[in-house]
């Protein structure tokens, strides 16, 4: 039976859908890679991923074999898993089967795969070789000066086909393509003979095969709304699919055979194996152990008022830092807070969002200075140089210029902080009030203020470095948080704004300043804005300094034992040398997000692994805070955690490789070589040190110190965050007085046994 256009252009749609969005280099974002499957259990989602991509998403049996040697996994979590997935395995039989081999997964064969097989031609070569440059020219950001005839993806797609050398050498032909891109996907799939109940699996198997560019491509739904590019590029490869099944009759039998493989994984018809039960194992285990840190009560702190408030962000890379920032003095209360300090900020004349991608911004700011003429004339000299009919001419006249800056630059210091950022002068009076009144609740920071509240935004200061972006923070949409810290602390200490606030029954302290710093993740330093500093009097910026560089040192010896040929002296220098392939380990541990008030973790080493939000429910009467934290922050840290576990499982596949061979394509990605094709994800030495990985794959557990009904009332309004604790894509528990009570399991909590022996 021929489908109809409307039905496969619905089909293609949601197969695009399917995938995980790839952002640009410039804002590189951690996503879930199975984003498109958290509808689904996870168990399932691993089996489809396993199916379509070619991608085992549990951890290796060898990573299991060696926690079970190290003590990390007891039987206890092997029992507790086979009873969660009701299994009917013995623990016996679990345990021999972790010692068997097993074999990578493989994906299920398109056309392509068989007619490489049966031709003995390299088929997926040449589709390369042809749809590479294509995606490359239909999603170019202006890198290139010469671009691709502007028209819609449809018509750009037959002008290249009907001209690529590779599309003509294997009879890829455009002569009878429709016009209209639903009947052109129709017509593809009804030469294929595809039934419908086998097109789902077969559309999302095919957008696998496309890597890294059906990836960019659902980037492009998600940020322009614009499923265009992609479903030309999905209909350029079913071109191909019908050019290699029009080659002989003789694919045509083992093609139909395969067709109910696809049918069965479009049902979801894909059992759990036994790396789904071990996988669960690694995580129950892991989360025992951090019951075990909470198991105590919470030490009671007498009311006073602090010295300095220091509100990082939730990033685990903070962790550590306050740690250490805390224990120069028991006046210093730190707390934690997403690092856009809850404004959703469009920033500079290119409007970079300066929040999470789950969010869009609504207020704008901009730099305290237009760019200088020696900024415009590089501008200028910059795209001089990328013209092809310059390019040439412009090395030959000032190539020897570049390389003596080159030679010159000092590569080890870091950047100046530049001028502070603004406010758009538009902004009226009561909005600037509304933000500063939810940034005071959403914090947490209670009815005493300190005399200094130190707002601590983070980036990394990184050198010719591809993914500079993804080591930013990711609730400043992959950039850094200076901007968003120098702006709350100019809106906090606005004269207008506190008067404001103050009139609504929030004062503010006449001696208390917000001041804004930067932490420098990879060489663990914090720097303080120049216009913050001048806000101090010298004994107050002397002491201030003095507790920042000895939290500062301390965390440098620990963080350098852990890179391979770091010196503490010398992190800042060896993040920004040009070869340096490790700079830091980003968020590469992250297995706990923790909302709670500070009381309940402090004194903790909970070694960099934990996301920490301040949370105090006496605060949040009607429980606005905790929706947020669970609607935005811990969707965010799922992103990031489960985008470092892909990687670290299945690098190949959800991973963009080995980075020494990396080339910058565009303004998109990365290609691994000189093959065409747009590798995503973090690199494998992002999770690995060359002996071994630095990321343990675990899904991100939550706890909570909330009422059980508020959650739970919470959860119900948003069934799609509901989904990811009732499929097992993240865990939650609760807490009461700083211990885990209960654990949430099938839509309710369930009472949790002490956990005071669990820290193993």
């Amino acid at each position: 039976m021929m489908l109809t256009p409307e039905t496969v252009l619905a089909c293609a749609e949601a197969a695009l859908t399917a995938q995980a969005p790839a952002f640009p280099l410039h804002a590189t974002v951690a996503v879930n890679p199975a984003v498109g499957y958290t509808e689904l259990p996870f168990p399932a989602a691993a089996g489809r991923l396993r199916a379509l991509a070619g991608a085992p998403f549990t951890a290796p049996r060898e990573m299991v074999r060696q926690a079970l040697r190290e003590g990390k996994l007891l039987d206890e979590d092997l029992k507790a898993a086979l009873a969660e997935s009701a299994s009917d395995l013995s623990l016996a039989q679990l345990k021999t089967r972790l010692w068997q081999s097993s074999a990578p997964p493989e994906p299920l064969p398109t056309v392509l795969d068989l007619a490489e097989i049966l031709f003995e031609r390299p088929w997926r070569q040449g589709m390369e070789d042809c749809l590479g440059p294509f995606a490359l020219s239909l999603f170019d950001g202006g890198q290139a000066a010469w671009s691709m005839a502007p028209g819609a993806p449809l018509e750009q797609l037959r002008g290249w086909l009907a001209q690529d050398s590779e599309a003509r050498c294997y009879s890829v032909s455009v002569e009878a393509l429709p016009a209209n891109l639903g009947e052109a996907l129709a017509w593809c799939i009804g030469d294929l003979a595809v039934p419908e109940a086998a097109l789902p699996a077969y559309l999302e198997r095919l957008l696998y095969t496309l890597g890294g560019w059906a990836q960019h491509a659902r980037w492009c739904l998600w940020a322009k709304n614009d499923p265009a590019p992609g479903l030309a590029l999905l209909l350029g490869r079913l071109l191909w699919e019908r050019a290699a099944l029009a080659k002989s009759t003789t694919l045509q039998a083992p093609w139909e055979a395969l067709l109910p493989a696809y049918e069965t994984v479009s049902a979801g018809a894909i059992p759990p194996g036994d790396d789904e039960i071990l996988q669960l194992a690694l995580d129950l285990a892991a989360q025992r152990r951090v019951c075990g840190q909470l198991s105590t009560r919470a030490p009671a702190i007498a009311a006073r008022r602090p010295a300095l408030q220091a509100v990082f962000c939730i990033d685990v890379r903070s962790e550590p830092l306050r740690r250490a920032l805390e224990a120069q003095d028991p006046a210093i209360e730190t707390l934690g807070f997403a690092g856009f300090f809850g404004l959703p900020v469009a920033h500079g004349p290119g409007e970079e969002a300066r929040c999470p991608v789950l969010l869009s911004p609504t207020v704008r700011s901009e730099p305290d200075a237009p760019p200088s003429l020696c900024a415009r004339l590089a501008g200028s000299l910059d795209r001089l140089s990328a013209l092809g009919a310059s390019a040439l001419a412009y090395v030959e006249a000032l190539g020897f210029a570049h390389g003596a800056a080159l030679l010159g630059a000092d590569r080890t210091a870091p950047a100046p902080l530049g001028a502070p950022p603004r406010w758009d002068q538009a902004l009226p009076l009561r909005e600037r009030i509304t933000m500063a009144t939810t940034i005071l609740r959403a914090m947490g920071l209670g009815p005493t203020l300190a005399p200094q509240v130190l707002l601590v935004g983070h980036g990394a200061a990184l050198n010719n470095n591809a993914f500079a972006s993804a080591y930013q923070c990711g609730a400043c949409g992959g950039h850094d948080g200076g901007v968003s810290a120098r702006l709350a602390a100019a809106l906090l200490n606005d004269p207008s704004v506190r008067a404001g606030l103050a009139q609504d029954g929030l004062p503010i302290p006449e001696d208390t300043r917000f001041l804004a710093a930067i932490h420098d993740t990879a060489s663990a330093t914090l720097r303080i804005f120049p216009e913050s500093e001048a806000q101090l009097t010298p004994a107050a910026r002397a002491q201030l300094a003095a507790w920042l560089e000895q939290a500062s040192a301390e965390v440098q010896n620990a963080q350098a034992q852990g890179l391979p040929g770091a010196q503490a002296a010398t992190l800042g220098a060896r993040a920004r040398h040009w070869a340096q392939l490790r700079p830091e380990w980003g968020l590469a541990g992250a297995q706990a997000f923790i909302a709670a008030p500070r009381a309940v973790t402090q004194g903790l080493d909970l070694q960099g692994r934990c996301f920490l939000h301040s949370y105090d429910a006496a605060l949040d009467p009607e429980f606005k805070t905790l929706e947020l934290i669970l609607t935005a922050p811990v969707v965010v840290a799922s992103w990031i955690s489960l985008h470092y576990y892909g990687v670290t499982v299945a690098p190949e596949v959800l991973g963009s490789g080995n980075k020494l061979l990396h080339n910058v394509a565009g303004r998109l990605g990365v290609f691994e070589g000189g093959r065409p094709w747009l590798r995503t994800g973090l690199p494998l030495q992002a999770v690995h040190d060359g002996a071994r990985s630095r990321h343990a794959p675990l899904r991100l557990a939550v706890y909570l110190e909330a009422p059980a009904a508020s959650v739970l009332e919470i959860l119900k309004r948003h069934p799609g965050v509901k989904a990811l604790f009732d499929h097992q894509w993240l865990f939650l528990y609760r807490l009461e007085a700083g211990a885990v009570v209960a654990r949430y399991r099938n839509g309710a909590f369930e009472t949790q046994a002490p956990a005071a022996n669990q820290a193993a």
